[in-house]
């Protein structure tokens, strides 16, 4: 629905004279917002006192997902792209897509195993309490939103037919994986988290 928006900054002026590290800071703005808010709601999501009021919980959950499903797309979906904030950001920087692209990735999964293996078993334990249904209801969810919502169905339908609608092949990859990997069915002998 946001496709042609753009905070209106004039990029091709701003290269035409030389000014590459405004870009690279305009472009880049994004980037840094959605970490921070993903970093300090992980980091806020594991404390007691937040476990303690679950409502707060909740909706914290929920949009520490909607960042990081956003920066799981800038990353690794329009890393390689010449235009946009992560396009603006490399040609401003003249950074190799390669270096966020790796760097990005590696960050992203550091990200996840906290989010996957720490705080959805609190989320599971609030919310869920042991059915198992629910369980799978907020995996999904999860999964759907940062992995295929943001990510992999709107690349490989927006995209087509530039070849980088492949990288969103990786979305629908990643959540075959949590699926796999997370399976509430698996783990009938875990404790619960203290909550």
């Amino acid at each position: 629905m946001m496709t042609g928006w753009d905070e209106g900054v004039p990029y091709s002026r701003l290269f035409s004279s030389g000014k590459n590290a405004a870009e690279a800071i305009i472009g880049g703005s994004p980037l840094v917002v959605h970490a921070v808010i993903v970093i300090l709601g992980i980091l806020l999501l594991q404390r007691q006192w937040m476990i303690e009021r679950k409502w707060f919980f909740h909706i914290l959950y929920w949009f520490v997902i909607a960042n990081f499903m956003e920066l799981i797309a800038y990353i690794l979906m329009r890393a390689f792209a010449a235009g946009g904030d992560v396009g603006h950001f490399n040609r401003g920087l003249g950074l190799s897509p390669w270096i966020l692209f790796v760097a990005g990735t590696l960050a992203i999964i550091a990200g996840l195993y906290v989010l996957f293996r720490k705080i959805l078993p609190l989320m599971y334990a609030i919310f869920a309490r042991g059915d198992r249904l629910n369980e799978w209801m907020i995996l999904l969810l999860t999964a759907l939103a940062l992995f295929l919502w943001g990510s992999g169905i709107r690349v490989v339908l927006y995209v087509y037919p530039d070849p980088q609608w492949m990288f969103g092949l990786l979305g629908f990859a990643a959540f075959g994986v949590v699926l796999l990997v997370c399976n509430p069915s698996r783990a009938p002998g875990r404790g619960s988290p203290r909550i």
